[in-house]
């Protein structure tokens, strides 16, 4: 998860003021003006040209690397072989900032001028959209449904029978990077046996007495404290208390989650830091890793990719270490789907939205669009033995082998994830305090 990032800083009028204009322009009338739209069947090629317009949020369109040009990317690849196999079809992908896209989207809901299909955040983020969503039920079989892995974070209030409201692109993991040479440099040995977090913290120690850096991070958005405590939190309270988290039933003004904030803090509080986490983004920290001599950084499988072009087999992953070896749920690890894609009310064309949706969700389509991201496939119908990384195998092993459980923030309302990234570096700043920032957050549940 990717990575959520919705603030919402204007009222809704000053919104539709701003975007309406936006929208007419970007959207192409991606067939959202008529009250009464004719759908052809399912299947069928359209009796007249069809524009589907996709705002594009974590799908890869631009290569960071600079050696694929931007048709080679598996994005823009299927979108053109999706336009070939249904003549008369086009696919328009707009890009849209994850910081933007659920405000846009509520003017598009009030000007009634939106896309055709979106990539949301998978969890809060989608769901809180859910009235402007195409159930997706009728286009999928059964064999189809049980293809996608962790689908019920895609389905309406996330249960079991709740109507599929998105399919997802991948499955995301939360990571602790190292860097081999850097515990060469200071001659502690690498963390591979590390299960707690009490052993995490003495091998901090060990580092920074051995003059390297133990983590390199980046808290200027908060998601590095998500991941964390995401990994934290699920200890103490299992995958059934981080669902009741959404409803207010689990409360963040509690023990359990001032433990594991606390906790998290520790890292900070002792120094084992770059001293500018405050001001660098995750992002950031990710890009400049192998060059900041540290030792080890927190991010998702989405970087896997990025890391390994940076330092090759210098490159090492182990799992959040358990904040307790007596936790109650210690044995479990965050994993669920990242991004999803949805088709909208605002199309006049659901079927063929739809079969968009589908084409760019299968398992051939995240098999290669593993090959330019690193991210691990959501649909299990992907051949997985195309997958050399040694990162990458290493976190489906996990996913194979672990309980697993999903991050809170995939799960409260935007607003409510808004709040936790907003204050987590003040608290990891010492600018504010856990019970604080608690009680915030609780006050955004809805």
């Amino acid at each position: 998860m990717k990575s959520n990032h919705w603030k919402k800083t204007a009222s809704i009028l000053a919104v539709v003021a701003l975007v309406v204009g936006l929208l007419a322009g970007c959207s192409g009338k991606g067939g959202n003006t008529s009250s009464t739209p004719s759908t052809p069947p399912s299947g069928s090629a359209p009796s007249e040209s069809v524009k589907l317009v996709f705002w594009n949020n974590g799908l890869k369109s631009t290569d960071d690397t600079g050696t694929k040009k931007k048709d080679e990317l598996a994005l823009f690849r299927y979108v053109k072989k999706f336009e070939e196999e249904n003549p008369g079809v086009t696919i328009e992908v707009v890009d849209k900032p994850a910081d933007n896209i659920a405000t846009l989207l509520k003017a598009a809901s009030v000007s009634k001028d939106g896309p055709d299909l979106i990539g949301l955040w998978a969890g809060g983020a989608t769901n809180d959209f859910k009235h402007l969503l195409v159930p997706l039920d009728p286009y999928l079989t059964n064999e189809e449904k049980a293809q996608y892995s962790g689908l019920d974070i895609a389905k309406t209030d996330y249960k079991p029978d709740g109507q599929v409201q998105a399919l997802p692109y991948n499955v995301t993991t939360y990571h602790i990077f190292y860097n081999k040479a850097a515990f060469k440099k200071a001659g502690v040995e690498l963390p591979t046996s590390v299960k707690t977090w009490d052993e995490f913290m003495k091998l901090c120690e060990r580092l920074k007495q051995g003059g390297v850096t133990p983590l390199y991070v980046g808290e200027k958005e908060g998601y590095v404290s998500t991941w964390a405590v995401s990994e934290l939190l699920l200890d103490e309270i299992g995958p059934e208390g981080i669902l009741k988290l959404r409803t207010g039933e689990q409360k963040f003004d509690s023990p359990e989650f001032k433990k594991a904030m606390g906790t998290w803090k520790q890292v900070y509080d002792k120094k084992y830091t770059n001293k500018d986490f405050v001001t660098l983004g995750a992002w950031d920290s990710m890009q400049q890793f192998a060059d900041s001599g540290a030792a080890m950084t927190v991010n998702g499988s989405w970087t896997i990719n990025d890391l390994t072009t940076q330092l090759g087999d210098d490159l090492g992953t182990i799992q959040f270490p358990a904040i307790s070896a007596d936790a109650p749920y210690a044995d479990y690890l965050v994993s669920q789907p990242g991004s999803n894609i949805s088709v909208t009310k605002f199309s006049k064309y659901p079927d063929i939205a739809a079969k968009f949706a589908k084409f760019i969700t299968s398992g051939q389509f995240q098999i290669d669009y593993y090959k330019d991201t690193g991210d691990i496939p959501s649909n299990t119908s992907a051949d997985l033995s195309q997958i050399t990384n040694p990162i990458t195998k290493q976190a489906l092993e996990w996913i194979k082998t672990s309980k697993t459980g999903l991050g809170f923030d995939a799960l409260i309302s935007a607003d409510a994830a808004g709040e936790f990234y907003k204050l987590a570096s003040a608290v990891v700043y010492s600018k504010t305090t856990v019970d604080e920032m608690a009680k915030s957050i609780d006050a955004k549940i809805k």
